[in-house]
């Protein structure tokens, strides 16, 4: 996972993303689902639940 990503202007993503920032530059294409939920929080909470 990468804390931060840019879809610069032309690119095109197909797919997933996960990521706790996401920039979409005008231009860039992007078709799937993209989750910015905070990765770190979501680790320390399933860590609380199995311990």
């Amino acid at each position: 996972m990468k804390d931060e990503l840019t879809l610069k202007a032309n690119c095109v993503m197909q797919g997933n993303i996960y990521t706790t920032k996401l920039e979409i530059e005008s231009q860039a294409k992007f078709n799937g689902s993209c989750n910015t939920n905070d990765m770190n929080q979501e680790v320390k909470l399933l860590e609380a639940v199995t311990e």
